[in-house]
Protein backbone atom coordinates (compact mmCIF):
# COMPACT_ATOMS: atom_id res chain seq x y z
CA UNK A 1 0.00 0.00 0.00
CA UNK A 2 1.14 3.52 -0.78
CA UNK A 3 0.76 6.13 1.99
CA UNK A 4 -1.11 9.30 0.96
CA UNK A 5 -0.53 12.81 2.27
CA UNK A 6 -3.23 13.26 4.92
CA UNK A 7 -3.60 17.04 4.62
CA UNK A 8 -4.80 16.75 1.02
CA UNK A 9 -8.27 15.73 2.28
CA UNK A 10 -9.20 18.44 4.75
CA UNK A 11 -9.94 21.26 2.29
CA UNK A 12 -13.01 19.36 1.06
CA UNK A 13 -14.45 18.52 4.49
CA UNK A 14 -17.54 20.37 5.71
CA UNK A 15 -18.31 21.65 9.19
CA UNK A 16 -19.83 19.28 11.72
CA UNK A 17 -19.94 21.92 14.45
CA UNK A 18 -16.93 20.28 16.14
CA UNK A 19 -13.75 22.31 16.57
CA UNK A 20 -11.01 19.81 15.73
CA UNK A 21 -8.27 22.02 17.24
CA UNK A 22 -10.06 22.11 20.61
CA UNK A 23 -10.36 18.29 20.59
CA UNK A 24 -6.62 17.98 19.89
CA UNK A 25 -5.86 20.26 22.86
CA UNK A 26 -8.05 18.12 25.14
CA UNK A 27 -6.52 14.88 23.77
CA UNK A 28 -2.89 15.92 23.06
CA UNK A 29 -1.65 12.48 21.96
CA UNK A 30 -4.51 12.05 19.44
CA UNK A 31 -4.24 12.75 15.71
CA UNK A 32 -7.08 13.95 13.48
CA UNK A 33 -7.94 11.37 10.79
CA UNK A 34 -10.95 12.77 8.92
CA UNK A 35 -14.71 12.60 8.44
CA UNK A 36 -16.51 9.26 8.36
CA UNK A 37 -19.94 7.80 9.10
CA UNK A 38 -20.53 6.18 12.47
CA UNK A 39 -21.20 2.46 12.72
CA UNK A 40 -24.57 1.63 14.26
CA UNK A 41 -25.16 -1.27 16.65
CA UNK A 42 -26.79 -3.30 13.86
CA UNK A 43 -23.66 -2.99 11.68
CA UNK A 44 -25.07 -0.36 9.32
CA UNK A 45 -23.66 3.15 9.02
CA UNK A 46 -25.14 6.58 9.73
CA UNK A 47 -26.25 8.93 6.97
CA UNK A 48 -24.09 11.74 8.40
CA UNK A 49 -20.43 12.11 9.23
CA UNK A 50 -18.43 12.62 12.40
CA UNK A 51 -14.91 13.81 13.13
CA UNK A 52 -12.63 10.80 13.69
CA UNK A 53 -9.36 10.79 15.63
CA UNK A 54 -6.59 8.22 16.15
CA UNK A 55 -5.17 7.65 19.64
CA UNK A 56 -1.88 5.67 19.54
CA UNK A 57 -2.07 4.71 23.26
CA UNK A 58 -5.70 4.13 24.25
CA UNK A 59 -6.67 3.07 27.77
CA UNK A 60 -7.61 -0.52 26.93
CA UNK A 61 -8.52 -1.22 30.59
CA UNK A 62 -11.44 1.17 30.08
CA UNK A 63 -12.36 -0.53 26.78
CA UNK A 64 -11.00 2.23 24.54
CA UNK A 65 -9.75 1.52 21.01
CA UNK A 66 -7.31 3.45 18.84
CA UNK A 67 -10.11 5.41 17.15
CA UNK A 68 -12.77 7.71 18.54
CA UNK A 69 -15.36 9.94 16.89
CA UNK A 70 -16.87 13.19 18.10
CA UNK A 71 -20.13 14.46 16.67
CA UNK A 72 -22.89 16.94 17.39
CA UNK A 73 -26.53 15.94 17.35
CA UNK A 74 -29.69 17.65 18.65
CA UNK A 75 -27.71 20.26 20.60
CA UNK A 76 -25.36 17.81 22.31
CA UNK A 77 -21.79 16.73 21.64
CA UNK A 78 -20.98 13.02 21.85
CA UNK A 79 -17.91 10.78 21.76
CA UNK A 80 -17.93 7.14 20.64
CA UNK A 81 -15.63 4.45 19.34
CA UNK A 82 -14.70 4.54 15.65
CA UNK A 83 -12.49 1.49 15.04
CA UNK A 84 -14.76 0.63 12.09
CA UNK A 85 -12.88 3.17 9.91
CA UNK A 86 -10.26 0.49 9.22
CA UNK A 87 -13.04 -1.67 7.69
CA UNK A 88 -13.94 0.92 5.02
CA UNK A 89 -12.64 1.09 1.45
CA UNK A 90 -13.09 4.63 0.13
CA UNK A 91 -13.41 5.59 -3.54
CA UNK A 92 -11.25 8.71 -3.73
CA UNK A 93 -10.90 11.23 -6.56
CA UNK A 94 -8.48 14.10 -7.17
CA UNK A 95 -9.79 17.60 -7.88
CA UNK A 96 -8.13 20.13 -10.21
CA UNK A 97 -5.91 21.43 -7.38
CA UNK A 98 -4.62 17.96 -6.43
CA UNK A 99 -6.77 17.67 -3.30
CA UNK A 100 -8.54 14.39 -2.55
CA UNK A 101 -12.29 13.99 -2.13
CA UNK A 102 -14.63 11.09 -1.29
CA UNK A 103 -18.23 10.52 -0.25
CA UNK A 104 -18.23 10.23 3.53
CA UNK A 105 -21.69 8.67 3.92
CA UNK A 106 -24.63 7.35 1.91
CA UNK A 107 -26.21 10.59 0.64
CA UNK A 108 -23.05 12.71 0.57
CA UNK A 109 -23.29 14.44 -2.83
CA UNK A 110 -20.10 16.34 -3.70
CA UNK A 111 -19.26 18.29 -6.89
CA UNK A 112 -15.79 19.45 -7.86
CA UNK A 113 -13.61 20.41 -10.83
CA UNK A 114 -10.98 18.06 -12.22
CA UNK A 115 -8.52 18.19 -15.10
CA UNK A 116 -11.18 16.58 -17.35
CA UNK A 117 -14.08 18.83 -16.27
CA UNK A 118 -16.83 18.85 -13.65
CA UNK A 119 -17.33 15.69 -11.60
CA UNK A 120 -19.90 14.77 -8.96
CA UNK A 121 -19.84 11.84 -6.59
CA UNK A 122 -22.78 10.61 -4.57
CA UNK A 123 -22.43 8.13 -1.75
CA UNK A 124 -24.53 5.05 -2.37
CA UNK A 125 -24.43 2.25 0.17
CA UNK A 126 -21.74 0.36 2.06
CA UNK A 127 -21.43 -3.16 0.70
CA UNK A 128 -19.43 -5.92 2.40
CA UNK A 129 -16.70 -7.27 0.14
CA UNK A 130 -15.95 -10.98 -0.05
CA UNK A 131 -17.07 -13.76 2.26
CA UNK A 132 -16.64 -11.80 5.49
CA UNK A 133 -18.74 -8.94 6.86
CA UNK A 134 -15.87 -6.53 6.20
CA UNK A 135 -14.29 -4.63 4.58
CA UNK A 136 -17.08 -2.40 3.29
CA UNK A 137 -16.80 -0.55 -0.02
CA UNK A 138 -18.89 2.51 -0.80
CA UNK A 139 -21.00 1.63 -3.84
CA UNK A 140 -21.91 5.10 -5.07
CA UNK A 141 -22.33 7.03 -8.25
CA UNK A 142 -19.85 9.09 -10.24
CA UNK A 143 -21.18 11.66 -12.73
CA UNK A 144 -19.07 13.76 -15.08
CA UNK A 145 -19.79 16.23 -17.86
CA UNK A 146 -17.59 15.05 -20.77
CA UNK A 147 -14.77 12.78 -21.79
CA UNK A 148 -13.47 9.61 -20.17
CA UNK A 149 -14.59 8.42 -16.74
CA UNK A 150 -12.62 10.15 -13.98
CA UNK A 151 -10.03 7.83 -12.47
CA UNK A 152 -10.39 7.23 -8.79
CA UNK A 153 -8.39 5.19 -6.33
CA UNK A 154 -9.29 2.79 -3.55
CA UNK A 155 -8.12 4.02 -0.16
CA UNK A 156 -8.10 2.53 3.36
CA UNK A 157 -7.16 3.88 6.78
CA UNK A 158 -4.47 2.09 8.79
CA UNK A 159 -3.03 3.38 12.08
CA UNK A 160 -4.65 6.77 11.49
CA UNK A 161 -3.18 7.25 7.99
CA UNK A 162 -4.65 6.98 4.48
CA UNK A 163 -3.21 4.37 2.09
CA UNK A 164 -3.96 3.71 -1.56
CA UNK A 165 -4.63 0.06 -2.32
CA UNK A 166 -2.52 -0.93 -5.30
CA UNK A 167 -4.10 -3.06 -8.03
CA UNK A 168 -4.36 -6.72 -7.06
CA UNK A 169 -3.32 -6.04 -3.47
CA UNK A 170 -5.04 -8.06 -0.73
CA UNK A 171 -6.19 -6.44 2.50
Amino acid sequence: MKKLTHSLFTKNFTSTGINVEVVLVKYPTAKYVGQFPLELRDGNFTDYHAEVFYEPNPNRELGHSNYFAIYSQMGGVYITGAEHVEKLILSVYTDSEGDLIYSRYQHDFRSFKTEIGSVSIDGGYWMPMGEYEWPFRMIGRTLWDTGPCPRGMSVVVRDGEFYEIEEGEKL
